[in-house]
């Protein structure tokens, strides 16, 4: 039976995974407020998501960021102010609208990731959810392969 931490709380399971939803529930959190996050920085966002368990794993526990409709968000992608007024937001959205002024090619998307700044959240799947709050800064990384001269 494998031994694994939930944000220093140990606890136990005789399956080899489980539910997101089942992991943060046994540790005493939320899974509509909370996600997990394992040691490696692998990010168990939807409470159906298969979490392998590994003996001596440790995750911890991230709240879920949801704003729709409310106050305007400021924010900024690579130095350039941006502003929403609902998150989550999909990755693309957030790359779309940073644009050419933040280094962002808009015809080549799939190609980026983002990096929270704060928090050193990664966000890669285009389709992906962004939590975005007041003052957040990312940063758009290019990962698609460059021309050599």
């Amino acid at each position: 039976m494998p031994t694994y931490y939930v944000e220093g709380k140990t606890l136990q399971s005789d399956e080899k995974n489980l539910r997101q939803k089942e992991i943060l529930e046994m540790a005493g959190y939320s899974p509509e407020a909370y996600y997990l996050v394992s040691e490696s920085g692998t990010e168990y966002r939807q409470p159906d998501d298969q979490v392998p368990i590994a003996e001596g794993e440790k995750f911890s526990v991230k709240p879920h960021r949801e704003i729709i409709g409310g106050d305007v968000i400021h924010y900024e992608v690579n130095g350039e102010r941006q502003r929403t007024n609902i998150s989550p937001v999909a990755l693309k959205i957030i790359l779309m609208n940073a644009g050419r002024e933040a280094g962002v090619d808009p015809n080549d998307l799939q190609n980026y990731r983002l990096e929270n700044i704060a928090t050193g959240d990664r966000y890669n799947d285009p389709d992906e959810l962004v939590p975005v709050r007041e003052g957040d800064k990312f940063v758009a990384i290019y990962t698609g392969s460059t021309p050599v001269a």
